[in-house]
């Protein structure tokens, strides 16, 4: 489903990025305040 958010690659790597070298993100997946889970992202 579409969620109605969007991110540019640059917000990705402020907001969300778990390494050093900033190609492993870390996106929390969340219904209204419980967290469901989480989607880890690698760009190689």
């Amino acid at each position: 489903n579409d969620i109605g958010h969007s991110f540019t690659y640059k917000d990705m790597r402020k907001k969300f990025s778990i390494d050093k070298e900033e190609s492993v993100y870390k996106v929390e997946v969340k219904q209204n305040e419980k967290t469901l889970g989480f989607i880890f992202l690698k760009f190689i």
